[in-house]
C-alpha cells in the first residue's frame, strides 16, 4: 500500500482501484477494502513523501535537528540555537527546493510544504507519521515556538527581582523634585503678578 503514496495524485486513483481490485481477486476481501479506503494525497502531501523516498537522508537530518533543537530549547543555549536556527533554514529551504524540482508549486504550497517539515521536527508522533511516507494532507504547524523567538528569550538578560528599598529612595527623589517644581511656579506666578503691577504703575506715572 505504501507504494502507492510514491505515484502522482493523478495515477492514484487509477492504481488504487487496480490494486483493490487485485487483492479483492486473490481472496483477500479485508485487504481490498483496506486499499479502497486509502485516501489520496493532496499535491503538498505528495510531494511531501516524495521527499521521504528520494532524499531520506536529509529528511533524517532535519528529524534529527529536531531532537536536538527540543533539547537545546530545555537549556536556552543561545549560542547553539542560532546555529541550529541555521541549519534548519538550510535543510527547509533546500528541501523545498528539491519538491519544486518535482513539481512546480506556487509560494502558498512552498509554504505548506515548509510548514510540513517543521511540524514533524516539532513533534516526534508527527515525525513517525511523515517518515512513514502516506501522508494525505500537509501536516498542521504547532505547538513549537520559532527559532528566532527561542533564541531571544535565551540571550534575554534575566528578569530582576525589583529593589524595593532604591525604589523608595527614587520616588522620594521624585516627589522632593516635584514639591520644588510646584514652590517654583508659584514663585514665578507671584512675580508675574509684582511685574504686572509695577509695569501698570509706571505707565499711570508716566501719564
Amino acid at each position: 500500500m505504501t507504494d502507492l503514496y510514491g505515484l502522482t495524485p493523478e495515477e492514484f486513483t487509477a492504481a488504487r482501484t487496480a490494486a483493490a481490485q487485485e487483492a479483492k481477486a486473490a481472496g483477500d476481501a479485508g485487504r481490498a477494502r483496506e486499499i479502497s479506503a486509502l485516501r489520496k494525497p493532496t499535491t503538498v502531501a505528495w510531494l511531501v513523501n516524495r521527499l521521504v523516498r528520494d532524499h531520506r537522508d536529509e529528511v533524517d537530518e532535519l528529524l534529527a535537528l529536531g531532537d536536538t533543537l527540543r533539547e537545546a530549547t530545555r537549556t536556552l543555549d543561545g549560542a547553539q540555537l542560532r546555529e541550529l536556527g541555521r541549519r534548519q533554514q538550510e535543510l527547509v529551504a533546500g528541501l523545498v527546493q528539491r519538491a519544486r524540482a518535482v513539481r512546480p508549486v506556487g509560494e502558498d504550497a512552498a509554504r505548506q510544504i515548509a510548514d510540513t517539515l517543521q511540524a514533524a521536527m516539532a513533534d516526534p508522533a508527527a515525525a513517525a507519521e511523515l517518515r512513514a511516507g502516506m501522508l494525505v494532507k500537509p501536516l498542521e504547524r504547532g505547538g513549537f515556538p520559532t527559532i528566532e523567538g527561542q533564541v531571544t528569550r535565551a540571550v534575554r538578560p534575566a528578569v530582576r527581582t525589583p529593589d524595593k528599598k532604591a525604589v523608595a529612595d527614587a520616588e522620594r527623589r521624585r516627589d522632593r523634585a516635584l514639591e520644588r517644581i510646584e514652590a517654583l511656579r508659584a514663585d514665578l506666578t507671584r512675580a508675574e503678578a509684582e511685574l504686572a503691577a509695577a509695569e501698570e504703575a509706571l505707565r499711570a506715572a508716566r501719564a
